[in-house]
């Protein structure tokens, strides 16, 4: 039977002379200037509520504990693989690397203690503590205090080089003084976590969910990449896959010079309703959510439970799902944010809908298209459905009928159903259709009881394309 054993662990004997890995599936290191000065607040506001001008730094083995919460790790091939808690080993990390340098000038003995928990002899070869790859550079570079630039680099890297910047600002050892050794040895030796350790690898994903999916959860985007890297078994794919998914969605997240950490989701979300959702909630008392509504809430559950219907859960199925849909999708969806804030010859609609704040518009442009269309074809299959969106916006506008996001959710998702994944001319008829067909006209809305406006507006074009 696999075994699950919890320990506690002071620092030092969390981190001494052991090394840590993390699993492809794991997010990045994802906390923010906020994050840091809540950790070094608390821990500094703990440590002098006890200490006292006069201690020396053996009294510190009569400080009081402080608890920093639990780790998961998983143990194999000698390492500790992190499946909750890189966050805070990594934090912790970068302030024992803060603490090592403001000290390694002036007291050897204490760099001493603070250097074998960030910097081991792994028999013979001195390796970093937290051995992960891809953060190597930056963590060799603070800890010996060489120049480095994180432009260009991954998240996690600039992430930690930007936490590191704040470690500093802070300015903790100048605001500790004499105090700043006592504060080393407590924070060694009297502050701790729980140490849950498995030894079943299959396990990890398991926990990593449980743990995660409650609380202050990991992002629905982390769990959905967890799930989808799971089951590819080969090394190299996995960890191409998992750069793949990483630069799509730093990409999308740094997407025209702003960060907004949550328009990865948003993709994801207009993505998955746009091309998978089959079912809606029924629009009545009681009814319970469908596709449409679970994916908008709980994406990363609903691939999960809906594997099947994506005929997902093969290694050669989700390398699939990464490599070639999620990319072909980020990028079109990218090109609809662009011609949503800058005005683009052919995409002219797109901008219009934008600044009409019709917030359906880039789950509805990307219900026709195909992974197979090429780039001139998902142009024209955007401008023509963003062209019908915005007849179709217009016509209620000036009859005063409702267009909010509640309001127009139902038909956004018959939309989409309808127009998936269809060939241009196919696409052009059924929107042509559905205008010829619509209540609601630029002369009223018989059903409702509206008149409409006196306009003369009987055709708009599409290069090539003519709607109603």
């Amino acid at each position: 039977m696999p075994t699950i054993t919890p320990h506690y662990r002071s620092v030092r004997e969390l981190l001494q002379s052991k090394f840590f890995a993390i699993d492809d599936f794991q997010r990045e290191y994802k906390w923010e200037k906020e994050n840091i000065d809540e950790l070094l607040t608390d821990l500094r506001d703990k440590f002098l509520s006890s200490y006292q001008p006069d201690h020396l730094t053996s009294d510190v083995s009569t400080y009081e504990d402080y608890f920093l919460g639990s780790i998961i790790v998983s143990k194999r091939n000698a390492k500790n693989y992190l499946v909750d808690g890189q966050q805070r080993v990594t934090s912790l990390t970068l302030l024992l690397i803060y603490l090592h340098n403001a000290v390694k000038a002036t007291d050897d003995l204490l760099t001493s203690s603070l250097k074998p928990l960030i910097f081991s002899n792994d028999n013979g070869v001195p390796k970093f503590n937290l051995d992960i790859p891809e953060r190597l550079s930056v963590i060799k570079s603070l800890f010996s205090g060489q120049e480095f630039s994180p432009d260009g680099k991954d998240e996690s890297v600039q992430t930690i080089y930007a936490r590191y910047e704040d470690i500093q600002n802070k300015e903790l050892a100048d605001e500790l003084g004499d105090a700043l050794p006592s504060f080393c040895y407590w924070l060694m030796n009297k502050v701790g976590l729980i140490e849950i350790a498995t030894d079943n690898d299959n396990y990890a994903y398991t926990i990593f969910e449980t743990m995660n999916d409650r609380g202050k959860p990991l992002s629905p985007v982390d769990m959905l990449k967890a799930s989808l890297l799971a089951p590819i078994e080969d090394s190299d794919q996995r960890r191409n896959a998992n750069q793949i998914w990483k630069k799509q969605v730093l990409d999308l997240i740094t997407w025209g010079g702003d960060h907004e950490p949550e328009r990865d989701s948003a993709c994801i979300k207009a993505w998955l309703r746009a091309q998978h959702a089959e079912t809606s909630r029924e629009r009545k008392a009681g009814a319970t959510d469908k596709d449409w509504e679970l994916i908008g809430s709980t994406f990363h559950r609903w691939v999960r439970d809906n594997d099947t219907h994506l005929t997902l859960g093969t290694q050669s199925a989700n390398l699939e799902f990464i490599t070639t849909h999620f990319t072909f999708f980020a990028k079109a969806y990218q090109l609809v944010l662009n011609a949503s804030r800058i005005y683009t010859k052919g995409l002219e609609a797109v901008f219009y809908n934008a600044h009409n704040a019709f917030t359906w518009q880039s789950t509805v442009l990307l219900a026709s298209l195909c992974v197979t269309d090429d780039d001139a074809t998902v142009r024209r299959k955007i401008a023509v459905t963003a062209t019908y969106l915005d007849i179709w916006l217009m016509r209620r506008v000036v009859n005063y009928i409702r267009v909010g996001y509640s309001s127009t959710a139902y038909a956004m998702f018959v939309l989409c159903r309808d127009i998936r994944r269809k060939p241009l001319h196919e696409l052009v008829a059924i929107l042509n259709d559905k205008l010829a067909n619509d209540d609601a006209t630029f002369d009223g809305s018989p059903s409702r009881g509206r008149m409409g406006i006196n306009l003369s507006r009987d055709r708009l074009t599409v290069p090539g394309i003519g709607l109603l």
